[in-house]
Parts: structure tokens; C-alpha cells; sequence
């Protein structure tokens, strides 16, 4: 049997730590290292619903990709809905750990994948690793031959399972050198510029990152946060499922993106 020990071990052999972010907070947020792990949920982030699907499902650890603390907790209370979310999920001893930036940047991670899943080739970082971390951030890579953006937009679409993307640039104009960050990619903007990219996938972009793109010739295509993200912890709950004897996981099915489009 499992314990929350070894599949730490296990989640940091998929994506070391050491690939994450100075800024982020991962590893194992709540939990015994000797308790059992038989049961894993995993989801984009850890909401009160998809807490709520852990408890009923009797999950044992939930691998969330957004952290469950970005800043210090000063208190644990059942007087805000996080604090209470966290309470009952003590209460269940579930487990919850993250690995967010170290699942971005890892080798078959969250970039990565969606890299594979557009058929690129050439597959490099978009940023080069730091001295210290053996993998780069974002992906960068080309597609088998040029297309034009609007069918590469509409590949997009179908991979992310979204009904509206954001767009930006000539949807006649042909492309193929492709620059990756999903979620909320505007840091790696200037990189993509850099790389001399054709398209820019990422998440989301605040409007003035937008201007700086189109300004610069690199188009766009933005499905979302929620929609970028969300198939690489459907990856990942299919990789420990398979991986871990004896260990059951499913990508939480109440999760959803909590913006709507109309």
C-alpha cells in the first residue's frame, strides 16, 4: 500500500520541485506522510464543489494544480468558504498536494503536452532553465507545415474542448512556429517575441499585453485559463492511475470553468 510519503515521492519524480517557480508554493500542503493513498483526485483548482466530490468519492489525496496557499493563512475558520473547505477536508483526512510551475515546466507536463497534442516538432522550452533547474519554462516548437491561423485557432479549439477562443492577427496568414504557456502566460510574451514566434498560445493575456503583441506582428490565441490547463490534470490523473498499482484516479468531474461565454 501506498502512503502519502511515497506518492510525494512519486509527484516529484514526475515534476521536480526544483522546476518550479521562486514565486509558487508546491509540494504537499495538507496532510499525514503515513496515511494510505488508494484513492486521487486531481483538478485544476481546489474549490468547495470539487472538495466536496473528493469527500464523497472518498478520495485520500487530492492533487490540485493551483496551491491551496498563495499567501499565509492567518487563520482556519469555518467564517470564509476556503478556510471551511480546508476544515472538512482535515476533518476527511484527505491529503492535498501541488505541483503547478513544477507540472508547467516538467518533461510531459502541462506546456508539453499541449505541445505534443498540436503535433509540433522541435519541441524546446520557450525560456531557458536557470542555473540550478534542469528543464526550461513554456514550450516553443513547429507545426508539420504551414497553415493559416484560423485553422490553427480552430485546432486549438477542438484540443481545448472550448467553443470560443480569443484571437489576435490575421486569421489568413500562414503560420508555424508556435510559442507555448498555458494558464496566464503574459510573462512569457517578450520571450515569444524573442523566439520570433508566429503564435502565441497561452490562457489569458491582460489587454495591454494584447496591444504589445499585435503591435509586434505576433498573433494570438487565447481558449483560457481553465480550458489551457485543465486536460494536462486529466493527463496526469490517467499517468497515476496507470503508474501506481493499486492506486485509483480520476480528474475531478465537478470542476468546471468559471467563466461562461454567451
Amino acid at each position: 500500500m501506498f502512503t502519502v510519503a511515497e506518492f510525494v515521492k512519486f509527484m516529484k519524480e514526475i515534476a521536480p520541485l526544483d522546476m518550479a517557480a521562486s514565486w509558487d508554493n508546491v509540494g504537499l500542503l495538507l496532510g499525514d506522510y503515513q496515511a494510505p493513498v488508494k484513492k486521487v483526485m486531481t483538478c485544476l483548482t481546489l474549490s468547495p464543489d470539487v472538495a466536496d466530490e473528493a469527500i464523497e468519492e472518498e478520495a485520500d489525496t487530492i492533487v490540485t494544480h493551483h496551491p491551496i496557499f498563495f499567501k499565509p493563512a492567518r487563520s482556519l475558520t469555518t467564517g470564509n468558504p476556503e478556510s471551511a473547505m480546508l476544515l472538512k477536508l482535515v476533518r476527511a483526512g484527505i491529503a492535498v498536494y501541488s505541483a503547478h510551475t513544477a507540472y508547467d515546466n516538467t518533461v510531459g507536463g502541462i506546456n508539453e503536452r499541449l505541445a505534443v497534442d498540436l503535433s509540433l516538432g522541435d519541441i524546446e522550452p520557450l525560456r531557458e532553465a536557470v542555473s540550478g533547474k534542469t528543464m526550461g519554462e513554456g514550450r516553443m516548437g513547429v507545426l508539420p507545415k504551414r497553415i493559416p491561423l484560423g485553422d490553427f485557432v480552430g485546432t486549438v479549439k477542438k484540443i481545448t474542448r472550448t467553443s470560443c477562443v480569443q484571437t489576435c492577427g490575421d486569421l489568413d496568414r500562414m503560420v508555424d512556429k508556435i510559442a507555448i504557456a498555458c494558464g496566464a502566460g503574459g510573462e512569457f510574451l517578450r520571450d515569444a517575441m524573442r523566439a520570433h514566434a508566429h503564435v502565441f498560445v497561452t490562457g489569458e493575456l491582460r489587454f495591454h499585453d494584447c496591444m504589445a503583441a499585435k503591435a509586434a506582428g505576433l498573433s494570438l490565441c487565447l481558449p483560457g485559463h481553465f480550458a489551457s490547463e485543465r486536460l494536462g490534470l486529466e493527463y496526469l490523473a490517467a499517468q497515476i492511475g496507470r503508474e501506481l498499482p493499486g492506486v485509483s484516479a480520476w480528474a475531478a468531474k465537478r470542476e468546471c470553468d468559471p467563466i461562461s461565454m454567451i
